[in-house]
């Protein structure tokens, strides 16, 4: 493959990466809310300050 084919189809790969996960954690919100659980906080807490 050409150089710049790669370097799209990774800049496309991304974007794909990023949607998935916004569209994965709105839908860990909703489930949450269904079964009036807490919204988990836990990987905000482990992030390292």
């Amino acid at each position: 493959m050409e150089r710049g084919n790669n370097d799209s189809l990774n800049f496309i790969n991304e974007q794909i990466v990023k949607e998935l996960q916004k569209l994965d954690e709105e839908e860990s919100r909703k489930l949450s809310i269904k079964t009036k659980e807490p919204p988990n906080t836990n990987k905000n807490q482990n992030k390292p300050k």
